[in-house]
């Protein structure tokens, strides 16, 4: 590139040499340097303000200290960057020219540093304005770090951002939201162009418009609910949440938009205002309400007064209502009936396993010295606005409708759990009918165990194996002609008398569909099923005792083979050493003439 004399001394461009170039340069704040175009890019000319970005006061100070040129102050790269454009310059190819440039100072910290070059076509020289950016290159960093926080936050919130220029009405949504919406990343003339698109229902379209007139009259925040319409899927709802940017003269001109799938907490919010408008009612007729989270172990709403108010003993967790009522207010012959519905552990594994609604009634100790019968309901749901679940239990009085149905059963036929016919019942009727038998008639008599029912009773609780006999009974029940009977043997045992059968195939047959009728899949990876002994009339027995005998052994060896199966009776199926397991009232019952 060749040397030149130094500029200032020698040009006319510059007239009055360094003295006034001294004079003009220290006027402005920014540094001044002139550079030859070589190799090294040696410094020319430069006044104090220069050098003092680079820790020297003055330019004698700097020369004396071997600063002459800009190469030190480069990086290899930008050194080589810098040569590419001073070619340029050289070839006629550019004239101006800026490179920023960063160095540690004399507190060994980093500056940045602007130079903005001009090339004297004449004087073969560069003439450079110099501007200290550290603060600017500070702030697009802080800013650049903001947005990529933001965007990772974002991320893992779970939520869609979109910027909203309120000028042009455009959306610039990030490619997460462009993905999720199934969108471009810029959508325009928002919000018109989206409802004019069809995605938001009817019903939610003024919703929607309101949300952007918000953001129009420059509100600083806002949020709308809508539903969005989707081409042969169910609809979906959505949140929208702004926040308003304003310039200087406090306009707004830009809002961060926060979209989040509102779906899933919309129908909670539905399904606890139901259960509020039910309760609501319920409060108003005398009952009482409790609302407690199951996960947080608190009590968070009482309301009602009509019996005992456990907020007035200073009770405010779910375990301290529970052991309190057990202690104070619940009928001792009820305890365990009680610890089994209201285990906290309990109702958490029925929400998960699908059960969401359960009820129990009993009796509840009054100011008065009286228990009182009540019903209660309990509505397992997630709280609206977290994870967490809620046990909405309404408690309501049924003293005298309870009153009257224990009444009615002291005098009934019928085992109340189950509805079917005591066991005392179903022996009077089925010696009745083996009574008043054609000779030639065929009967079975069929004993039935659910298997496993302990298992079941310890897993999920008394309150869940009466629900399964109660539904077993009712499977059984639907397979029976008018003339069967039915009945509760005892414990997890039903007994049927299917009468007067054409043949034994049919028999085989119908006693298999039974079985059938009984087996289900449950929670926890466990079935209900039946094991089946069955005594046929009259091979095996011509009066319900001998009968029932035989049938327990079939059932016995139906068991102990396994389980889930049908066994008949015969002599290898007797137990060893059978002996009557019939009751007196049975005996008596089978010695009688009941056709009389």
């Amino acid at each position: 590139m060749g040397n030149t004399t130094a500029f200032c001394d020698s040009s006319p461009t510059l007239v009055g040499g360094s003295t006034f170039c001294d004079k003009l340069t220290s006027l402005l704040p920014c540094g001044v340097c002139i550079f030859l175009c070589d190799d090294d890019v040696t410094i020319s000319y430069a006044n104090d303000y220069f050098y003092s970005f680079f820790g020297y006061s003055t330019s004698l100070e700097a020369r004396s200290a071997g600063f002459t040129s800009l190469k030190p102050a480069l990086h290899s790269s930008d050194h080589s960057s810098l040569h590419e454009k001073i070619k340029r310059c050289l070839n006629g190819e550019i004239v101006d020219f800026s490179c920023r440039i960063s160095r540690k100072d004399v507190e060994n910290k980093f500056i940045w540093l602007l130079l903005r070059f001009r090339y004297l076509t004449e004087e073969h020289r560069l003439i450079a304005a110099v501007f200290d950016i550290t603060r600017i290159k500070q702030m697009e960093e802080r800013l650049r770090i903001g947005e990529e926080e933001f965007r990772i936050a974002s991320e893992q919130s779970g939520s869609y951002i979109i910027r909203y220029d309120i000028k042009t009405k455009t959306e610039y949504r990030t490619k997460k939201a462009s993905e999720y919406l199934g969108t471009p990343m810029v959508v325009e003339n928002v919000p018109d162009s989206v409802i004019a698109s069809g995605a938001i229902a009817d019903e939610s379209i003024t919703a929607f418009r309101n949300f952007f007139e918000a953001i129009f009259r420059g509100e600083p925040t806002g949020s709308a609910l809508f539903k969005v319409q989707r081409k042969g899927r169910r609809a979906v709802w959505r949140r929208l949440e702004f926040t308003s940017i304003f310039d200087s003269e406090g306009k707004p001109f830009q809002a961060v938009i926060t979209l989040t799938d509102a779906t899933e907490q919309h129908e909670r919010e539905i399904a606890y205002m139901q259960h509020r408008q039910r309760i609501n009612d319920a409060v108003q007729n005398g009952a009482m309400y409790y609302e407690f989270n199951l996960i947080k172990d608190i009590c968070e709403h009482e309301e009602g007064s009509s019996f005992p108010n456990f907020l007035d003993s200073g009770q405010r967790s779910y375990s301290d209502y529970y052991r309190l009522a057990i202690k104070s207010y619940i009928h001792k012959d009820y305890n365990q009936k009680f610890i089994d519905f209201f285990s906290r552990e309990r109702l958490i594994s029925d929400f998960y396993n699908g059960i969401f609604e359960e009820w129990a009634d009993v009796p509840i100790l009054f100011p008065d010295g009286e228990y009182k019968w009540m019903r209660a309901t309990v509505h397992l749901i997630f709280d609206p606005y977290s994870s967490d679940i809620k046990a909405l239990l309404l408690i309501e009085d049924i003293d005298k409708q309870k009153q009257a149905e224990l009444q009615i059963l002291s005098r009934s036929e019928v085992e109340p759990l189950t509805g079917l016919l005591n066991r005392i019942t179903f022996v009077e009727k089925v010696t009745l009918m083996i009574n008043e038998s054609k000779k030639e008639a065929l009967h079975a008599l069929v004993l039935i165990d659910i298997d496993n029912f302990k298992q079941i009773n310890d897993r999920f609780g008394h309150i869940y194996g009466d629900k399964i006999l109660y539904d077993t009974s009712a499977n059984i029940l639907s397979r029976l002609k008018k003339d069967d009977i039915i009945g509760r043997y005892g414990g997890d045992e039903i007994i049927v008398f299917l009468n007067s059968i054409s043949s034994f195939e049919d028999i085989a047959e119908r006693v298999e569909a039974l079985r059938k009728s009984i087996y289900r899949r449950i929670s926890g990876g466990l079935r209900v099923s039946g094991s089946l002994g069955v005594a046929l009339y009259p091979k095996d027995g011509t009066d319900y005792g001998q009968l029932c005998l035989n049938a327990d052994a079939a059932l016995y060896e139906a068991k102990r083979s396994g389980r889930n199966k049908v066994v008949f009776f015969s002599p290898s199926t007797r137990k060893i050493s059978p002996v009557s397991h019939l009751s007196p009232a049975e005996e008596a019952i089978i010695s009688s003439d009941l056709s009389q």
